[in-house]
């Protein structure tokens, strides 16, 4: 059990126990509110008469319960960008052994691509929706986060509450941008320290930030950290090591390490272009949604798990990700406009990057920070 939060009508913030469940969500708030923390909006009726069935049927691509329509069955797809980013690999370190540098770029696109994808997959496993068989939703999870440095629990741990305070001072994946005490130029290195070397910056962030907050990593949770942190801290030198006898980092570098710095970098372009610049009140306010109309544009969404209807999925957590495109179109309906490219987004993201800001709080600030800010504090809202 943790403490949260809740917006009074005087504007003052009561309290509430929230009871969690094991991938980190609240299960004891309406579907229609805010998982947790600091916003909560009322449920619209007639959207959640939609909603409900999407949370409920979960993990069923076979058929949809309500029209009988087939769904895209979620194995093979896994199949085939498995295969496609193997094949990928295989093909950039060839290449490179021949000296085709010109087909070396071209296969760390698609590389860079599917590496992206594959973190869409950790993102679904923090939230447990990637598969229903318990054990395997968590096996990918820590094997992607393995290989992309972000031990899966701490990435439960620091998601959750980025959906419970989205953009607010104690929103841990946009520090430094949402403190209105921290100078211009710290946000500006550490803008530019994310969009080079993301792939190193961002997780360090991640577990800094758990670490620092221990006492309030549930306890069951705090064992499987420190296992996945022993994984890392173990794992990436013996394996190394191993790469270094056998002569393979040259071929390491060329297909593993470059692609994952280029990951790492999307990954943070993504980022900012979901939330960076916005300080609005509300969860829509507070996030960029792209909505594809085009077939291509709606088949590079699907292999990203939709992951670009982000606005929909801080609203409904628990939906999965194929639901999401339908999901939007109720969601957003016409008080809340979605972009229809991501380059239309990232366009609008662009300026900010100038000084990188994010959460209402900015709009009328002393440039002071809250004493709530520490993560030990009892105001925290996690505890």
């Amino acid at each position: 059990h943790f403490r949260a939060p809740t917006p009074r009508a005087d504007g003052l913030s009561g309290r509430r126990t929230i009871r969690w469940n094991p991938e980190g969500c609240p299960a004891n708030l309406p579907i229609g509110s805010m998982s947790m923390g600091t916003f909560r909006q009322p449920a619209d009726a007639r959207v959640e008469g939609v909603i409900s069935p999407m949370i409920r049927r979960g993990f069923d691509l076979s058929e949809d319960p309500d029209t009988g329509a087939r769904r895209a069955p979620l194995v093979p797809q896994g199949v085939l960008t498995g295969f496609v980013h193997a094949a990928s690999i295989t093909g950039c370190i060839a290449a490179w052994h021949h000296g085709s540098w010109v087909l070396v770029v071209l296969l760390w696109m698609i590389i860079i691509w599917c590496n992206h994808a594959a973190l869409t997959l950790l993102h679904e496993a923090g939230h447990g929706t990637l598969t229903r068989v318990r054990i395997l939703n968590e096996a990918h999870g820590m094997l992607i986060g393995f290989a992309s440095l972000i031990p899966l629990n701490v990435y439960r741990y620091v998601h959750a509450r980025h959906h419970a305070h989205l953009g607010r001072e104690r929103d841990p994946e946009f520090w430094p941008y949402n403190l209105p005490c921290s100078s211009r130029a710290l946000r500006l290195v550490y803008a530019w320290l994310e969009l080079t070397l993301g792939w190193i910056v961002t997780p360090l962030l991640y577990s800094v930030r758990t670490a620092r907050s221990w006492s309030l990593v549930p306890r069951p949770r705090r064992r499987w950290i420190l296992l996945e942190w022993a994984m890392l801290l173990i794992g990436w030198p013996v394996m190394l090591v191993m790469l270094a006898s056998r002569g393979w980092l040259d071929e390491f570098t060329i297909g593993f390490l470059i692609p994952a710095l280029g990951a790492g970098s999307m990954q943070t372009i993504r980022k900012f272009t979901e939330h960076l610049g916005m300080h609005g009140d509300t969860i829509m306010t507070m996030t960029r949604t792209v909505e594809y109309r085009g077939w291509i544009g709606r088949a590079l969404s699907r292999s990203q798990r939709h992951v670009d209807h982000h606005g929909t999925h801080h609203r409904y957590a628990r939906i999965p990700f194929h639901d999401l495109p339908e999901a939007t179109r109720l969601v957003h309906g016409n008080e809340h406009p979605t972009f229809r490219t991501h380059l239309g987004a990232f366009r609008d993201m662009l300026p900010h990057l100038l000084d990188p800001r994010v959460g209402p709080q900015w709009r009328a600030s002393d440039g002071s920070c809250p004493v709530h800010g520490s993560e030990n504090s009892e105001s925290d809202g996690t505890r």
